[in-house]
């Protein structure tokens, strides 16, 4: 099993750059938890054969007060990359 590390200085750096309002749209606390790993995001489908179903790699960030979670699309961002690839043993 493979896990992918994500470098956070440059997701910092990209959010700096494209975010705008670092409020939460919920609470509108500004406390966020920026996750380290890139997760998968596919459709949904009732059979669950996952074949030929684009995953997305995302990387989710969450409020702290309200659990509210955005996601940043780990390649279209460029945070992820082959290189980000760490095997865990």
């Amino acid at each position: 099993m493979s896990n992918y590390k994500i470098d956070t200085d440059k997701l910092k750096e990209f959010i700096w750059k494209k975010w705008k309002n670092f409020s939460c749209t919920c609470c509108k606390e500004n406390n966020w938890n920026i996750s380290n790993e890139a997760y998968e995001l596919r459709a949904f489908r009732w059979d669950m054969i996952v074949w030929g179903i684009p995953i997305v790699p995302i990387i989710p960030i969450t409020c702290n007060n309200c659990w509210n979670t955005i996601f940043i699309n780990a390649v279209i961002s460029k945070i992820l990359d082959n290189k980000s690839k760490d095997e865990k043993r």
